[in-house]
């Protein structure tokens, strides 16, 4: 969402100088996001199931990734709660109260999704230590570290680009904010990062897998459950170049 600077400018033109329909594309969110969130409980039931039902032992990599769908489903149910305060619709349709409650449950949201991320990676991470050796065992363990720290400090930026914290949602307080382009360049480099690792950790599998004595149907589909990651990283850089349209209020219109 925009920046409170941005927020503050949107809400003082009129709705008639915005020149703008008054689109609610909130539903719509809703719909995608809550599928999205279905699909992914789903194939996490699954794994849960196939692991009671066989009588597997749940490892740490498991409840990590419980951990970060949950986190997933708390930042839907924020971005849903926000819509009902008119997330979807343009700035200058909203009155201040409205504005206020939209920017407390997108920055709420944003910090729960940054956490489902960092979860799902460490998860997929800890899978991969279970039967990684030498210098890519070494290689999952840089990955994780790197990916908690990087996604960390995104986490906190979320909430200390202004200060006091108060002025995310009420910008009209007397203190300081970040340059809107210093937390605009920031999420650039955190998104670009994580793409990266996510094709890392797709491509590391291989490495591992490939020199495994055993059925060479079963080893191409296990190299191609444990290579998707390679579509999120794809994803992740896909998103880039939304950051900069999402922080400008000139995008608004």
């Amino acid at each position: 969402m925009p920046s409170p600077l941005g927020l503050n400018q949107l809400h003082e033109r009129d709705a008639a100088e915005a020149k703008v329909p008054d689109t609610n594309l909130g539903p719509y969110l809703n719909r995608v996001i809550w599928t999205l969130a279905a699909l992914s409980g789903l194939f996490l039931g699954l794994r849960l199931y196939y692991k009671i039902f066989r009588r597997r032992q749940l490892w740490w990599d498991d409840y990590v990734l419980v951990a970060s769908w949950v986190s997933l489903t708390v930042s839907i149910s924020l971005q849903t709660a926000a819509t009902n305060h008119g997330l979807g619709r343009n700035y200058a349709y909203l009155d201040e109260q409205q504005i206020t409650d939209v920017a407390i449950f997108s920055i709420s949201a944003g910090f729960c999704t940054i956490l489902a991320t960092c979860w799902s990676k460490t998860s997929f991470a800890i899978s991969l230590l279970r039967i990684s050796t030498g210098w890519v065992r070494t290689c999952v363990w840089v990955i994780i570290i790197s990916v908690n720290l990087v996604l960390a400090a995104n986490g906190t930026i979320q909430w200390v680009q202004c200060w006091p914290v108060r002025k995310l949602w009420y910008w009209e307080m007397e203190g300081s904010c970040l340059p809107p382009m210093v937390v605009q360049n920031f999420n650039v480099f955190v998104a670009a990062f994580s793409g990266f690792m996510d094709i890392v950790l797709a491509l590391l599998p291989w490495k591992i897998i490939w020199t495994v004595a055993i059925n060479k149907r079963e080893k191409l589909g296990a190299l191609i459950a444990m290579s998707a990651g390679v579509i999120s990283g794809v994803m992740a850089f896909l998103k880039i170049m939304t950051l900069y349209v999402i922080g400008n209020p000139n995008q608004q219109q």
